[in-house]
């Protein structure tokens, strides 16, 4: 019975060891894109991940081209949120400034703020990404992926694979038919058809490393990834008679350090999962020990926006100032000796944010770029 409904039940554990141990490991364009907006420790930590399984990494000729064509893009994202938070700390120091109280000095807390800028702009000239033709991402993938990469397919055979997606997508058949690009609508279909074919070439099992989580990959419940879909892992099993799963990237550095005995440590994992999660990528020029939480200055903006909003509910708007710094310093892990607060037990008034700098989930579609400016745009030489 099971295996005429593999897709439905969990591999066994035999079939786990066999598939890690005997797979081609299939990367997605999400996953190498990724690498642009994660801090530059779990960035390496990645990168050797992915060269210690690099004798059988494989992507399809959609990959290549989908990472080619978007690369830029992550570029000028990940300079735009520089500049995102780079304003954000801008306006945090003039609500401060505005509620000075002639009886109150608030040099402490201007000084707190201006050194976290401070530091904003040393990372920014530390960032590796500032021109396109000067990528270092791009040569990794470029090394990593030398001759382990499908054929593109012909004029002919994508449109036989556009007149089948029509009719896959119109029946809810994954994947790709949850793709609101219409310049890309048969990506994902084009993608998952060089997946079949190479396991059927290779007699190969596959297993698919994705940042994807739409439901046309993923059976989902309450909004949570249950499995891969049903229909994938059964599509491969009958046109190819290979074992197929997908794991998203956290997960499978998770997994890697029980059949693969690579570790790439919590950290990384943790961050990759708060990427994830987060409303916007957070920008990868955030690291060393004085921001080090993984999911950057954006998120730690974002805790602040949250505690201003918590303000409001507090009696008529008025918070005791030595609560609110130590919440500064913990949202910003900020080192405390970069400032006292022994001295500071001080009353002022809660600072609302402009709605222009509120964060919510609406906003990720939001382009960051005009926040750019034209001057300051990576050189396309």
């Amino acid at each position: 019975m099971r295996n005429s409904f593999r897709g439905i039940y969990k591999p066994t554990e035999d079939e786990f060891n066999r598939l890690w141990q005997e797979c081609l490991y299939v990367v997605d364009t999400n996953v190498l894109l990724s690498l642009y907006t994660y801090s530059n420790d779990a960035r390496e930590k990645y990168k050797i991940l992915l060269r210690d399984i690099s004798d059988r990494l494989w992507i399809p000729h959609q990959v290549s081209w989908e990472f080619l064509k978007n690369r830029f893009g992550k570029i000028d994202e990940a300079n735009a949120q520089y500049y995102k938070a780079q304003n954000l700390h801008k306006s945090l120091l003039n609500k401060i400034q505005s509620a000075k109280d002639d009886d109150i000095s608030y040099k402490e807390i201007i000084d707190t703020v201006n050194s976290i800028e401070e530091y904003l702009e040393n990372q920014k000239q530390e960032y590796p990404f500032k021109k396109y033709d000067d990528d270092p991402i791009l040569e990794f993938v470029l090394d990593l992926f030398e001759n382990k990469v499908g054929e593109p397919y012909e004029n002919k055979q994508l449109q036989n694979i556009y007149t089948e997606g029509e009719i896959r997508y119109t029946g809810g058949i994954p994947p790709g038919y949850k793709d609101d690009k219409p310049e890309n609508k048969y990506g994902d279909l084009i993608l998952w058809f060089q997946i079949l074919e190479k396991a059927e070439e290779s007699e190969t099992p596959i297993i698919l490393i994705t940042k994807d989580k739409k439901s046309d990959w993923w059976s989902l419940s309450n909004g949570r990834i249950v499995a891969p879909r049903f229909e994938l892992i059964d599509e491969m099993y009958t046109k190819t008679n290979m074992l197929f799963y997908m794991y998203s990237l956290d997960k499978f550095a998770d997994e890697a350090k029980k059949y693969l005995q690579i570790d790439v440590g919590q950290p990384a994992i943790d961050e990759a999962q708060e990427v994830s999660k987060a409303y916007m990528p957070p920008p990868p020029f955030v690291t060393g020990t004085f921001i080090p939480d993984t999911s950057g200055v954006m998120a730690s903006l974002r805790g602040v926006i949250k505690l201003q909003k918590t303000y409001d509910d507090i009696s008529q708007g008025i918070v005791d100032q030595g609560r609110y710094m130590q919440d500064l310093v913990r949202t910003y892990t900020i080192p405390a000796n970069l400032i006292s607060l022994s001295d500071v037990v001080l009353k002022a008034s809660p600072y609302s944010m402009d709605d222009e700098n509120n964060i919510d989930q609406d906003d990720e579609s939001n382009d960051l770029s005009k926040e750019t400016d034209n001057n300051d745009k990576p050189e396309d030489t």
